[in-house]
């Protein structure tokens, strides 16, 4: 079946009709039928268009005939701020835009969202209720990703779903979900030693573990590290306690500087928050806040056994 291609009308028959509605010659619907045309027609051109037929330049409208709001300085800077920080939302498709709107309608103003995002308002309503086939999973994702501060990605998250919850998703499955709903985790790349700080051999531990990662109930290994952190223009180091068990985060500290006094409050707030855990096996890297005397003689005070990495052969 052929497409009919929309009529074009020339400004002098939109004026004609216009000039009849106002001096009583008929009413919308009349004049509809009269011409052949639909009364919403009409009544666009009613408040869009002067006399003459043509456009209204100054007094723009919406279909409903109010006028229609100019942005602000303000809502300008909104809108920047959204292209800036997600832009590559602007490629996605409309069920993609609408999800990531849905999530920030508290952050941003609707107008703003749909404007940045070239989304009409009217596509936005009317999928907007849409149920999303990923919302559930999205859900049970979000709670594992929360729980560990923002620092695991698709694989660790993979490990707490079926710790958690006892459901088995696949890694890609639940890379492509967080990658649709924005979830993005924090932790960038393995720090090794560049504060300057020198390790003491004596204190070098043999490594317990040998690769042995499951346990059969808690504290029996923790596992500790140094990442950093990136935000916009700033850099910050995160210390985090994992427990191999049931890889929960016993105790984690963020500083300014990459130094021993943070990775010290860090085991100081896990054996606090755990107390008593003695014969327990903490494990680490040979990094000089690990091999360092102050280290040694809180893990000995506390019945823990310090395992080491063995340095990779050059």
């Amino acid at each position: 079946m052929k497409k009919t291609k929309p009529k074009r009308f020339t400004n002098e028959f939109k004026a004609k009709v216009i000039n009849e509605y106002f001096e009583g010659k008929g009413g919308r619907r009349a004049l509809a039928k009269k011409y052949g045309l639909i009364p919403s027609t009409i009544k666009y051109w009613l408040d869009t268009r002067g006399k003459d037929g043509k456009l209204i330049e100054d007094r723009r409208k919406t279909h409903s005939g109010r006028l229609k709001k100019e942005p602000t300085i303000d809502d300008y800077k909104e809108r920047y701020e959204i292209l800036k920080k997600y832009q590559a939302f602007l490629e996605a498709r409309h069920k993609k835009k609408i999800i990531f709107i849905n999530l920030h309608l508290r952050e941003y103003k609707l107008s703003n969202l749909c404007a940045a995002l070239s989304i009409s308002k009217r596509t936005y309503y009317k999928y907007r209720d849409r149920e999303d086939k990923d919302y559930r999973d999205y859900i049970l994702i979000k709670q594992v990703f929360d729980s560990s501060k923002g620092t695991y990605g698709y694989r660790r998250i993979e490990e707490g779903l079926m710790i958690e919850y006892g459901v088995k998703f696949n890694h890609k499955k639940i890379a492509r979900i967080m990658r649709k709903y924005g979830l993005k985790h924090e932790y960038i790349k393995r720090i090794r030693n560049s504060d300057g700080y020198k390790k003491i051999q004596e204190n070098i531990r043999p490594n317990l573990v040998k690769r042995n990662f499951n346990t059969e109930k808690k504290n029996q290994i923790w596992c500790t590290d140094i990442t950093y952190l990136i935000f916009g223009n700033k850099r910050a180091y995160l210390s985090t306690i994992l427990d191999l068990y049931d890889r929960r985060v016993v105790a984690y500290k963020i500083s300014k500087f990459n130094n021993l006094q943070f990775v010290i409050e860090t085991l100081t707030e896990a054996i606090k928050k755990e107390g008593n855990i003695k014969g327990l096996i903490i494990h680490s890297d040979q990094g000089s806040q690990y091999t360092s005397n102050q280290y040694k003689e809180i893990c000995l005070a506390n019945g823990i056994q310090i395992s080491l990495v063995e340095k990779a052969l050059q």
